[in-house]
């Protein structure tokens, strides 16, 4: 039992002082065969990947399973990051893939999610209000291509820069910068369509393409 007790002293010992050290020294430790760091990095960025991901696949279906070949994916990959670009830049461009890969198996019909488009929000009520922003959210995500939605969701939604998301995509600034002028456009024209629609339900104010899911973004 002593030695069980002490066992586990160490192993949050050593979980805290993973939580503490930066996302190079986390990855070389995984090479180096360390799981726990491996697992500290991964909780580390899987807010804001879970979010991207929600986003790029528009619909909380099958989200765990892509989310898992995420970190398989990163897992495999980890002998052939070279630092060209950030850890996270480099998790994103995995989940992207992913997701790509993902929709390929998807029928073409499942843009969206379909759990919150099938439940028609009630009147009056702040929570409706916020559930029809977030059902409006969906069906204007849905008009954009990937690469749109991508640049709008890691740019406005969780600050990455022109360069970070040109290595996602593995295309130019420049493309970045036309996705993003498009994809807003696109985004903005389908909202003010929804809104429209559903005035009649009273203002709300603009969703945040921060995180679906509720969880905390950002990046270092």
């Amino acid at each position: 039992m002593g030695n069980d007790v002490r066992m586990e002293r160490r192993r949050r010992a050593d979980s805290f002082g993973a939580q503490d050290r930066t996302d190079a020294d986390l990855i070389a430790a995984a090479r180096a065969g360390d799981a726990l760091s491996l697992t500290t990095l991964f909780r580390r960025h899987d807010p804001k990947l879970r979010s991207f991901v929600h986003g790029l696949m528009n619909t909380s279906r099958d989200l765990d399973d892509v989310m898992q070949d995420v970190y398989l994916k990163a897992f495999r990959s980890l002998d052939s990051y070279r630092g060209e670009a950030g850890i996270a830049t480099w998790l994103h461009r995995i989940a992207y893939n992913a997701v790509v890969d993902a929709g390929r198996r998807r029928p073409q019909h499942d843009v969206h999610d379909d759990e919150a488009l099938n439940r028609e929000p009630q009147k009056g009520s702040l929570i409706d209000e916020q559930a029809t922003a977030r059902l409006d959210a969906s069906s204007a995500l849905a008009k954009l291509s990937s690469q749109q939605r991508a640049a709008l969701l890691m740019i406005d939604g969780h600050g990455f820069s022109y360069r970070d998301v040109a290595a996602v995509l593995g295309i130019s600034e420049g493309t970045v910068g036309a996705h993003l002028i498009r994809g807003r456009a696109a985004f903005k024209s389908a909202l003010n369509g929804s809104s429209s629609q559903t005035s009649e339900r009273g203002a709300s104010r603009p969703p945040d393409l921060k995180d679906p899911q509720k969880k905390e973004s950002g990046h270092d």
